[in-house]
């Protein structure tokens, strides 16, 4: 018996007929290869026997250097998000009793809360979900987001199990995620590391991994839907580089997810001054890095280009999504 998810991609394997697999975000193998819950990526080899890969509860199986170091972390399968109650505090999911603390990933990677209340004002009064997040500091110094206890789709992972990416201009991790790392051969590209495109109608950056998760390499098909004017190119130019070239629906996202690619969505932004409802097309992630006294580095991305380490009007208190990893082991 297999789990059944829309986020996830089921096969038969030839071994096993009459066993079910499952390809796509993360679940583990528990006794047999007919039985499976969320939690590792499994997947069966050419000699027909079940492999298992070590991938976190939570995460998507695609791997991703972040540092000259060769360091590779696992990105989350959602966003983060949390429950607040009506005083802005984090609250327990009352939908979820599993989720104790309030704190989750969304369950796609193009889902987003958007201009709702309480994600438009988490002062307002109104209890309910956020996605947009002032960056965490005591006097100036960074508490990340993974020390808290966050539910990954099953359980609630332990503190400090997730991070956030660094920002800094020069050795980044964001920076080096987008302009440095060895990744995949997509379209004829060598070294495809992202495109601008639209998953379920929603914009937002594709980033593909440093290899295809094993046994599932992107189909040639999926592949050609990625045009390679659209490769890593961070800025639009001859009609090329914008988010309207590379167009994939939820149910072809199921391939790319399983073979390892991350989506960062355009959830836009909140100011002192509201919801960003202005620009549809721009996504603003925190980093851990401050910049100044008052601003910090941040990812950025837009029509206009990709900036992995912004620091333009990015102050402690505006709210900017947040994209959790995990260390590989």
């Amino acid at each position: 018996t297999a789990l059944s998810s829309s986020n996830l991609k089921k096969v038969v394997a030839p071994e096993f007929p009459d066993d079910t697999f499952i390809l796509g975000s993360a679940i583990d193998y528990v006794a047999s290869a007919s039985e499976w819950v969320a939690g590792s990526y499994g997947q069966q080899n050419q000699g027909g026997d079940p492999v298992i890969n070590s991938v976190p509860a939570g995460a998507i199986a695609g791997l991703f250097t972040v540092n000259e170091d060769g360091d590779q972390v696992y990105f989350s399968k959602g966003n983060l998000r949390c429950y607040i109650d009506a005083s802005g505090n984090p609250h327990a999911d009352p939908d979820n009793s599993a989720n104790t603390t309030g704190w989750a990933f969304a369950d796609h990677q193009y889902d987003f809360v958007g201009d709702v209340a309480p994600n438009n004002d988490p002062l307002c009064g109104t209890a309910g979900w956020i996605d947009l997040f002032s960056w965490p500091n005591d006097s100036g110094n960074f508490i990340d987001w993974g020390t808290n206890q966050i539910y990954n789709g099953t359980s609630m992972d332990p503190a400090n199990t997730w991070r956030t990416l660094s920002g800094t201009e020069s050795t980044g991790e964001f920076t080096y995620l987008f302009n440095t790392r060895n990744s995949v051969t997509v379209n004829g590209i060598t070294d495809a590391r992202y495109a601008k495109c639209k998953v379920n109608n929603v914009f937002g950056i594709l980033l593909f991994p440093d290899d295809w998760v094993a046994g599932y390499e992107l189909s040639e098909e999926m592949q050609n839907k990625v045009v390679t004017g659209n490769i890593n190119q961070p800025s639009s130019y001859s009609g090329y580089g914008n988010f309207y070239n590379v167009t994939i629906t939820a149910d072809e996202w199921l391939d790319f997810e399983a073979a390892g690619c991350v989506f960062l969505p355009c959830a836009r932004a909140r100011y002192s001054s509201g919801y960003d409802t202005q620009v549809s097309d721009s996504g603003r992630y925190s980093s851990s890095t401050r910049y100044n006294d008052v601003c910090i580095n941040i990812l950025s991305f837009a029509s206009t280009g990709i900036k992995p380490a912004d620091h333009i009007y990015t102050y402690f208190s505006n709210g900017y999504s947040v994209r959790l990893v995990q260390n590989a082991e």
